[in-house]
């Protein structure tokens, strides 16, 4: 009884509160949030304060190439905004931002699939060994560089249609979302195998997994399609499992 009321209140919160505020104002609210979070770990490996890199010392830090990588995801959605990505401009240097974050998550998940070393991990600021949960120094998780990847690929699709209308950047984007989330089960249920898919690789950071959620919500909010938000936003069954 008290869940089937629950269930059904879910389904009409989830039906018409996404629709309360403008989806252009939540997906520039989430760029914000998305470059705030890659800032503050950066500054928190300039200044050397662990609360900033990885919320609690005992947890993995989100890595220096990491952080400037949310930067420029969060500076290409807000660039890429409908109220500016009119202008040449804004579009050129949105592009350019995602593009050296497709290649940046491309470099990572080759350095981790390959056991590679190329050079970029220790590159802007070292990280000295025996860091908690870090395997590999300075080197972004194989889960947060697939994230690149798809994110750069996303903002450069993101304006993309097909001859049927869909856009092909909303299923790279359902995939950002999905590792986010089981990155974010992985941490509050407490099973290391979610965040990481192996032990010989750096596991997803808690910062990054959030950064990569609020980066899913953004791009799925720049340009609203017919399919994935239909998803998230219905009221069948198979919607309030997706959410």
């Amino acid at each position: 009884m008290s869940e089937g009321w629950l269930s059904r209140s879910l389904g009409r919160w989830w039906t018409w509160r996404p629709l309360a505020v403008p989806p252009g104002a939540s997906s520039a609210a989430a760029a914000v949030a998305v470059f705030v979070i890659g800032a503050a770990a950066l500054l928190g490996w300039v200044l050397d304060v662990p609360f900033l890199k990885s919320v609690q010392p005992d947890l993995i830090s989100m890595k220096v190439n990491a952080a400037v990588a949310f930067m420029l995801s969060g500076l290409a959605l807000w660039l890429l905004q409908p109220a500016r990505a009119g202008a040449r401009a804004s579009r050129w240097a949105a592009w350019a931002c995602a593009a050296v974050v497709a290649a940046l998550g491309l470099l990572a998940l080759a350095e981790n699939l390959l056991r590679w070393d190329l050079g970029i991990d220790q590159l802007l600021i070292a990280e000295p060994p025996g860091t908690a949960g870090t395997v590999s120094p300075g080197r972004v998780a194989p889960n947060t560089a697939l994230n690149f990847l798809l994110i750069g690929l996303s903002l450069l699709l993101l304006d993309v249609r097909t001859r049927r209308g869909l856009r092909p950047a909303q299923h790279l984007i359902a995939l950002v979302g999905i590792v986010s989330c089981v990155t974010l089960l992985g941490y509050g249920y407490g099973v290391g195998t979610l965040l990481a898919p192996s032990a010989t690789v750096n596991p997803m950071s808690l910062p990054a997994a959030v950064a990569g959620l609020l980066a899913f919500a953004g791009l799925l909010l720049a340009r609203p399609g017919p399919w994935l938000l239909a998803i998230l936003t219905g009221e069948k069954p198979g919607s309030l499992v997706a959410r």
